[in-house]
């Protein structure tokens, strides 16, 4: 399972792909100081209930360590996430 960055301008998505099929993604937008928003989080519906939404987040918060930045959390299901792995924290705005 790895993720795939692709960013235009000021907005980006984090795509988790395993055996080369788009599982879900992250959708992103960067403000005016540069500073990058997690804004939707989306698992496509055939692979709803199998902890996609948890293996995405996981991924995308290490994508996020690895690269030495932070962002902002607006998204419901990040939020949650967030709560439940302290963890992260650190990548947090």
């Amino acid at each position: 399972m790895e993720i795939n960055h692709i960013k235009k301008e000021n907005e980006g998505v984090l795509f988790l792909i395993e055996n080369e099929k788009e599982i879900g993604h992250i959708k992103y937008t960067l403000d005016n100081d540069n500073n990058m928003r997690l804004i939707h989080t989306q698992i496509h519906e055939n692979y709803h209930g199998k902890g996609f939404g948890k293996k995405i987040a996981t991924k995308a918060f290490e994508w996020l360590k690895e690269n030495n930045l932070k962002a902002k959390i607006e998204c419901p299901f990040l939020i949650k996430f967030l709560e439940k792995n302290p963890e992260y924290q650190n990548c947090v705005l």
